[in-house]
C-alpha cells in the first residue's frame, strides 16, 4: 500500500517495507508529486503488493512563506526524512524554476542512496544534470513533459519491487 506522508507530518510507529523521498521542485512547479503518487499506485497493481511503502512528499497543502519557523520546520523535516529513506528520488520539472534545493539534494544524496533521477525535457539545467549524473555513472531518465512523471513513478516502482525482495 502506497502511503503518502506530507510535510511536516511524521509516519507514526509502523515498520514500512520501504521509504521513498520525492525530492524535486515545488516553488513555480506543477504538483508533479501527486502525478507520481497516482502512477505509483497504478504500478503497485502491476508489480503486486509492496507492503506499506511510505512516500515522503515535501509539498505542503499550506505553507506560510512569511513565517520563518515554518521554513525551519520544513528544512528540518526534509533533512530528517531524506536520510531515513531507502529510495531517493529527484524530479526536475521543466518550469521557469532552476530548483536550486533539488540540485543541492541531488549532489548530497544521489550517490549514497538507491537513486531515481528524472529530468523533464526543457528543464533549465537539464544538460548540467545529465552530464553530472553520467560522470557519476548514475542513471538519469530524460523524458518529455507528458511522460516524465509516469516514467519516474515506473522506475521508483521497479526499485521498490527489487528492494522488498
Amino acid at each position: 500500500m502506497i502511503r503518502e506522508i506530507q510535510a511536516p507530518d511524521k509516519p507514526g510507529t509502523s515498520s514500512p517495507s520501504c521509504r521513498v523521498f520525492l525530492a524535486g521542485g515545488i516553488t513555480g512547479c506543477r504538483n508533479w508529486q501527486q502525478e507520481v503518487i497516482a502512477h505509483l499506485k497504478y504500478y503497485e497493481q502491476i508489480y503486486g503488493d509492496f507492503g506499506e511503502v511510505q512516500v515522503f512528499n515535501p509539498r505542503r497543502d499550506n505553507f506560510d512563506v512569511e513565517d520563518p519557523s515554518v521554513t525551519i520546520e520544513q528544512i528540518r523535516w526534509e533533512h530528517e526524512w531524506l536520510r531515513k529513506c531507502d529510495i531517493f528520488s529527484v524530479f526536475f520539472e521543466a518550469s521557469k524554476s532552476v530548483q536550486p534545493i533539488s540540485l543541492y539534494e541531488l549532489g548530497k544524496h544521489a550517490n549514497g542512496f538507491n537513486a531515481v533521477i528524472t529530468v523533464e525535457k526543457g528543464y533549465l539545467r537539464e544538460e548540467d544534470v545529465l552530464i553530472q549524473t553520467a560522470l557519476d555513472k548514475l542513471y538519469c531518465g530524460h523524458y518529455d513533459h507528458g511522460d516524465a512523471a509516469n516514467q519516474h513513478a515506473r522506475e521508483i516502482a521497479y526499485r521498490i519491487s527489487r528492494f522488498i525482495k
